[in-house]
């Protein structure tokens, strides 16, 4: 009679290791997928410009009177909203517009202009920018402060704080922090002119971030 010999140890808890692995249920954690929006403010040889807000599956281009919302079709290339009359076809910074059957040409995207149209959208109260660093500020009502530094793609946003007011020169001074950072912005009704694009603006502003001061031009947002 032939005497099976125990199995060492090692090779036992191998085989508890397998049968156990392969009994369980394997559950797999999915992200779920941030839907992209982007938004556009489009130059065409007619000299107008057109802002559009651009999703997944619909794109929102906005007139005079109002706006249009088109759902998105099937393309050769880029991405193609359509109701059949107005069309809206993006292809990189540039897209085909035709609004009421009438076509536009190829249009190119201001990225200037369409950060502002992006800041009004998104329910930003007033804006400004300044240059040499390139920066921005976007305050929003009883939400949020933010500062953002063009050349080191940092963003700072810190808890929004109602402002101190002056009558005398209808000045305007927000004080905050958040961790190690502190913002204080001074905003008053001086007239000011930005030199990279030359456009006036109703307020000048000043900001310093811990020790570091900058100086621009900023706007309410309707």
């Amino acid at each position: 009679m032939r005497i099976r010999q125990p199995l060492p140890a090692v090779l036992v808890a191998l085989f508890c290791l397998i049968f156990h692995c392969s009994c369980a249920k394997h559950v797999e954690r999915v992200e779920p997928r941030v839907e992209k929006i982007e938004t556009f403010v489009f130059e065409c040889p007619n000299k107008e410009s057109y802002t559009v807000r651009s999703a997944d599956n619909s794109a929102s281009l906005f007139l005079p009177m109002g706006f249009v919302s088109l759902p998105r079709v099937q393309s050769t290339s880029g991405m193609k909203y359509s109701d059949g009359t107005t069309t809206v076809w993006l292809r990189g910074t540039q897209a085909i517009l035709n609004v009421g059957g009438k076509p536009l040409g190829a249009c190119i995207n201001n990225p200037r202009s369409a950060a502002w149209e992006k800041a009004r959208l998104d329910g930003v109260n007033f804006r400004a920018v300044g240059n040499h660093p390139g920066w921005y500020l976007e305050i929003t009502d009883n939400r949020s402060i933010v500062v953002g530094m063009d050349k080191e793609k940092k963003r700072y946003e810190f808890p929004f704080v109602a402002p101190k007011l002056s009558a005398a020169d209808a000045k305007a001074v927000y004080e905050t922090k958040k961790d190690s950072w502190k913002l204080v912005v001074v905003t008053t009704g001086q007239e000011c002119r930005d030199l990279a694009t030359g456009k006036l603006y109703n307020r000048t502003v000043t900001l310093k971030l811990n020790s570091k001061s900058y100086a621009g031009c900023g706007k309410e947002l309707d």
